[in-house]
Formats: C-alpha cells, structure tokens, sequence
C-alpha cells in the first residue's frame, strides 16, 4: 500500500490537466470561518456611520462556463465509488461560477444554516480602488438567492486590509451576524434579518461599534453564539494580544463578561480562532512566544471560564503549548472539538526569518489542555509535503474525521497546488479519500463546511498552475463546490 505522502509528492509531478477532477469548471462564490461581491456603485460604507448600503454588483457571470462530460448530464463523469466527488446536483456539475468585473474575488468561508442555506462570505479586490468584503445566501442547489440584500448580496463597511479582518456566522433563528474591523481600528458587529436587511432591535440600527480602546483591533477571526443568544467576538489587537468582546442578544456590551463586556488579553498572541465547549467554555487558539528579540514561537491554545477569566484549570495556568517541527515561528488557527473533548486544530509553521511557511501540520491537545502523546509526535502530526506548505482549512464531520485542506509545492519555484485530506480519529490518512489518502483540488481551498446530510461544501478562488507562491491567488473567480464524500 502506497503511503499518502508519496501519492501526494507523485501527483505533484502530474500535469495540471491529469489532476484529479481535473475537467472542473471552477465557480467563485463570496471568510473565519470572509467575502467579496462586486465593487459598491456609489456605495456609501461609511462605518462610523453605522451605514450599510447594498452596493451594485456589475458583470455577474453565474454558473456558466464550458462542461465537459456525458451528453445526458452534460457533466464530466465521475466514477460512482470515487470519494471525494462533485455532487451534480449543485450549481452546474457541482460547481458555483461567479465573476464580478475586474479584479480578483475570493470566496474565504461559509456557513450552513439549519435549513441548508449556504452563506458564503468573501472579498473583492478591484484592479482599481480598495478591497471590500460581502455576504451571498445560495440555496440547496447552489443558486445565487436574489432576495437576500441587493440582487447579489451585502457589502460590508468592514476593512479589508486583513485576511482574517471578518468573521460569520448564523444564529439558530436564521439571522446573521458579521463582524469585522473597520479602518480606524475599531470593531463592527452587523446583524441581518432573513432578507439580508439590517435588524433594527440589535444595538443601534442593526450595528454595533465597540467603544475606542487602549489597544486597537486588528482582526475578528470568530463570531460565536453563547446561551440564549448571546455574541461572543474574538480577535487581535495591535500588540499582538487577544480580545474577546461579549454582547447581549440585543447588541449590547454584556456587563457579566470580562471588564464590561470585553478581555484583553496577553495570554497568547492574537487569537486566530475560537469554539464555544457545553459548558460555556470559551477555547481560543493562537501561538506563545518564546525568545527575543523577534521571538519564535509554540503552537498554543488558552481557555476562559464564561465570565471571560482564564481557566487556570487548563494546561498551564490556562494555557496549552505543544512544541512544533519549526525553529521558527508556529501558529495555530480553525479549531475543533472532538466527541471524546479532545481540541483538534490546524496548524502552520515558518521559516527561521518568517519570509515562508515550511510546514503544514495538524496538532492535538487532550481534554485538560496537554499535548496529546498519541496523535503525532508530541500532538503534532506533521505533513512532509515537500518544500514549502500551509493548511487553510479544518473540520471534523460527525464521525471525528478531521477534513483538511492547505496548499504545498514540491520545490521552490515549482507550481503550487491545493489538497484535502480525511484524517480518521487516530491520525491515519483515509486512503479510501481521494487517490491513496489524497485528493488534489485545481482551485484554492480557503473554507469548508457539511451540510446537514454529510455533503461537504468547498469555498475558494480560482488559482494559476503557474503560482509557485502558497497562498499566491492568480485566478480572478470565486468557487463554490459540494462534493459527495461518503
């Protein structure tokens, strides 16, 4: 049985057009879970204003593009015991295709909805002009929902100086909320309606704008809903630090929580990620520094009580640090929790002088914060792909199957290309999951999330062959993709 790291170091060396699923037509569709529609008409974004204006959205190209593949379905065909593989019932031979005018667009998360409604957050960025971020609402079926915002969804008054700068999610009551930062510094929480306008009974008109604090915010990397609806907002700020911002279900600052409604903190560097565990426990992930002057760092994850006090109960005086592959720097971010309690999380590791990512890796923290010894190598499972790699994405399905996707490259200089991958509970490679272990995607994977039926949805952008940069985006499409995985 051939190991998943040499399938995957041998399909690197495949042309681009032999790549698994290779005959895709790729969809762009507009997180951390980010989006863009198309560049605002006259669009007034002006946050300090609490506005949010709709924004025309030019040049919309949806689900078209050339398919391949028998004359009934009109689709490429796909063996029927291939996993994963597009489910051709969504957007066009499982594809959504989206193109706004000029410029690249990126779809970077989603969020699925107790009815399966996908919302797919993004961002635009105009060969002309500043980026700006949005929300689209897509049906089962992968069509473009015209009634929720304008005709192509929201844009958002959110900076987008920050990959990270927006987080999504969707209350149990079908409304949704996004929060970001916009460009002074300061945090915006926006909640809509069904129909994509804004709720008028959540802080002032539907926006809440977080008081002017010592340390700015940098970045909202998650939104979370607490008991009885409860917000909780996590972040970075300037320094490096974390914040963590609790709001009423009214859109107010929760007095119960923190310093009036908001800790920050220096327990770890800036939070790139967070969950909520049953018993209200906020777990938020991240790195530690060990050095100066330009320190190295651990990978680390911290857990607060639900009054926003650290639980020293928790690794080490509330802090968990397991010691990466890298001399460099570590970082960790899209945090899960298993059945069993065990923390499960993507991880990524730089080069001595931070100028690259090195490794990709999955790391494993038991129940009371410790390094778990059984998963890896001191919890850290490492991914020898090559030179150069990076993970974007994790999730674990209902079988605590870890479903990850990054992009890796061989060789410097060579192309780049994106993977996903199913992990069982153990940490050994599903070989019955893409070509020994391995599936490789000719788009860049940025989001996933599964439906209520198992299916997976997959959210990225468009990517050159010839991008030898990971993280590079060369191709000016969004793409939205649900495949079958079991």
């Amino acid at each position: 049985m051939k190991s998943p790291v040499l399938s995957l170091l041998r399909l690197l060396r495949l042309s681009a057009t032999s790549l698994v699923f290779g005959l895709l037509v790729f969809a762009c569709s507009g997180n951390g879970g980010g989006s863009d529609i198309a560049e605002p008409s006259g669009a007034d974004a002006d946050a300090s204003d609490g506005d949010i204006t709709d924004g025309d959205m030019t040049d919309a190209d949806d689900n078209d593009g050339d398919h391949d593949g028998d004359a009934e379905a009109g689709c490429a065909i796909q063996s029927s015991d291939s996993i994963p593989r597009l489910d051709p019932e969504f957007g066009v031979c499982g594809i959504m295709k989206s193109r706004y005018g000029s410029g690249i667009t990126r779809a970077k998360s989603v969020a699925v909805d107790a009815e399966g409604w996908l919302y797919v957050a993004g961002s635009r960025q105009p060969e002309e002009g500043d980026a700006f971020l949005f929300i689209q609402r897509l049906s089962q079926d992968g069509t473009l929902d015209d009634t929720f915002g304008s005709e192509n969804g929201l844009v958002l008054p959110f900076s987008a100086e920050y990959g990270q700068s927006f987080a999504l999610t969707v209350q149990p009551d079908g409304k949704v909320v996004a929060a970001g930062v916009e460009g002074s510094g300061r945090l915006i929480v926006s909640r809509f309606n069904l129909d994509g306008t804004l709720d008028s009974h959540f802080a002032e008109e539907g926006v809440f704008i977080l008081p002017a604090q010592t340390d700015l915010v940098r970045f909202v990397s998650s939104v979370l809903v607490r008991s009885d609806d409860d917000l909780l907002l996590v972040g970075g700020i300037n320094n490096a630090g974390s914040i963590l911002v609790g709001l009423t279900p009214n859109g107010t600052l929760d007095e119960t929580f923190g310093e009036g409604g908001v800790v920050v903190s220096d327990a770890t560097r800036s939070c790139s990620g967070a969950l909520l565990q049953v018993d209200g426990k906020i777990v938020t992930v991240s790195s530690k520094a060990t050095g100066e002057p330009i320190p190295p760092s651990n990978y680390a994850l911290a857990r607060y009580n639900p009054d926003g006090s650290l639980d020293t109960a928790f690794g080490e005086d509330g802090v968990g640090v397991a010691i990466g592959p890298s001399t460099g720097g570590e970082g960790l971010s899209n945090p899960a929790e298993q059945q069993d309690g065990k923390l499960i999380a993507s991880g990524n590791a730089w080069s001595d002088d931070f100028s690259d990512l090195r490794d990709a890796t999955v790391v494993r923290f038991t129940v009371d914060g410790q390094p778990d010894s059984g998963y890896g190598e001191g919890g850290v499972l490492k991914f020898d792909l090559g030179q150069t790699g990076g993970m974007t994405a994790l999730i674990l399905d209902d079988k605590d199957r870890a479903l990850v996707a990054g992009s890796f490259s061989t060789t410097f200089g060579d192309p780049a290309f994106d993977f996903l991958v199913r992990l069982d509970p153990g940490s050994e490679f599903d070989e019955s999951f893409g070509e020994n272990g391995v599936f490789t995607s000719d788009f860049r994977i940025l989001g996933l999330a599964t439906q209520p039926d198992g299916k997976l949805i997959v959210v990225g952008v468009e990517a050159s062959d010839q991008r030898v940069v990971i993280g590079e985006d060369e191709g000016d499409e969004m793409v939205v993709a649900r495949y079958i995985v079991e």
